[in-house]
């Protein structure tokens, strides 16, 4: 039993079964590559060309409509109401956030020089 995950969840078991060396199939070496390597003569085909089917559509039930035609009806959208009744500005000045500001950087420049060395 092997367990899996931290102590407070439940033991989980694997299992593991053997296979018989019969039925493993060895993998086959890929090919090995050319020893020389040669340019192709300028203007040769490479890969032979294939002729693709042009795809045939039916469109014995499409017309085009007239010139100045609407396609679609327009639609005005709603315009959302929010009841602002119970919102106020606060005065200028006023903090809206309550954290405390972070403190100045302060940086060490002492060691700092602008001559060439």
């Amino acid at each position: 039993m092997v367990r899996i995950g931290p102590a407070a969840t439940p033991p989980m078991t694997t299992t593991a079964t053997a296979v018989p060396a019969a039925t493993v199939k060895p993998v086959a070496a890929p090919p090995a590559a050319p020893t020389v390597m040669t340019m192709a003569e300028p203007g040769v085909l490479l890969v032979e060309p294939v002729m693709v089917p042009v795809p045939e559509f039916d469109l014995s039930g499409i017309t085009l409509a007239e010139v100045g035609a609407n396609l679609a009806e327009p639609s005005v959208p709603k315009v959302p109401q929010f009841d602002l009744s119970g919102l106020q500005l606060a005065p200028p000045g006023t903090v809206l956030d309550d954290q405390p500001p972070p403190p100045p950087a302060s940086i060490d420049t002492s060691a700092l020089s602008l001559a060439k060395q």
